[in-house]
């Protein structure tokens, strides 16, 4: 649905929409927070704030009372201020709950082929400079003041997920290895940096700046998204973080990714005429698989739970 970019009566359908952003078919357990590793439920949780972070909050009027209903609907309020930076088209926010924050910037929500090949074509030409990719680098620097010295304070205690999606999982990565140097009021960040999930990111860095992390950096990549591929191998770029592939099948999750699965995709993909790197990319389709997968497992620990007297 389209989110209301005005300061125009938000509709009662809207509103509603709204409400329910984590309820209904998109009701997950509650994640578990007491172990760094990789959680489908806390997956589906930081996708779904990788897609919020294309909300236009930053135009306030129904458009953030619209985005605040739905960060509401899951049980987090929004940390002001917001984190935007006009001059790089840049945007983050930072949200909490009583057990953990999540820090969420915006990508680039392509929606058409042309748009697609195009972001691919540009982030492949990109040459490397040191250790991290120049573009991102930039935007992240033009809110990063904000959210040290605005934002994070008022989360200090509280373990902090990092994500994003397409460049917005770009900009996360390089925000976790950021803040893992930052200290805030004599509070060092790594140790209180929880995990970065991203979907649908493209490289990012060279070598040197992967053995630079610390933090546990999971990275969903879905069938045959092209963004993921970019930029090249042979430009000096690599993926950082431990890896989880979603397959065609609603619940298909791998470890790793199956080099004869993706040659098969890519493949398929090619004779479609390329029409599922677009649908692949989107954050919607990230967000509404690790849902069913997030559901389908914990049904699967409740009934076990049950059978063995909640042991």
């Amino acid at each position: 649905m389209e989110i209301n970019q005005s300061n125009e009566r938000i509709t009662e359908e809207q509103r509603a929409a709204a409400r329910s952003y984590f309820q209904g078919e998109y009701r997950v357990p509650h994640p578990p927070l007491k172990r760094a590793a990789y959680s489908d439920r806390t997956a589906y949780v930081m996708a779904s704030m990788a897609h919020l972070a294309y909300d236009r909050f930053e135009l306030g009027g129904a458009a953030r009372e619209l985005f605040e209903t739905k960060l509401n609907s899951g049980g987090f309020t929004l940390v002001d201020p917001i984190f935007h930076s006009p001059e790089t088209d840049t945007q983050a926010f930072l949200a909490k709950n009583d057990e953990y924050a999540v820090l969420a910037f915006r990508g680039t929500e392509v929606t058409k082929v042309k748009d697609v090949l195009t972001d691919a074509k540009a982030l492949k030409a990109s040459i490397i400079e040191g250790r991290v990719h120049k573009g991102f680098l930039i935007a992240y620097n033009s809110v990063k003041r904000d959210i040290v010295e605005k934002g994070i304070p008022q989360v200090l205690g509280l373990p902090i997920y990092i994500t994003g999606h397409s460049l917005g999982g770009a900009l996360a990565t390089v925000a976790t290895n950021d803040l893992e140097e930052t200290v805030v009021n004599k509070t060092v960040l790594r140790d209180q940096i929880a995990a970065c999930y991203t979907f649908g990111s493209p490289r990012v860095g060279n070598q040197e700046f992967n053995k630079e992390f610390r933090s546990a950096i999971y990275r969903v990549v879905n069938t045959t998204d092209i963004v993921t591929v970019v930029p090249l191998l042979s430009m000096g770029y690599t993926h950082i973080g431990d890896v989880r592939f979603l397959g065609r099948g609603e619940r298909d999750i791998w470890n790793g990714i199956p080099i004869l699965s993706r040659l098969g995709f890519f493949l398929a993909a090619a004779f479609r005429f390329f029409g599922p790197w677009v649908s692949d990319h989107g954050i919607v389709v990230y967000r509404e698989k690790l849902a069913k997968i997030a559901k389908s497992r914990s049904t699967k620990l409740l009934f076990k739970d049950a059978r063995s007297g909640g042991n």
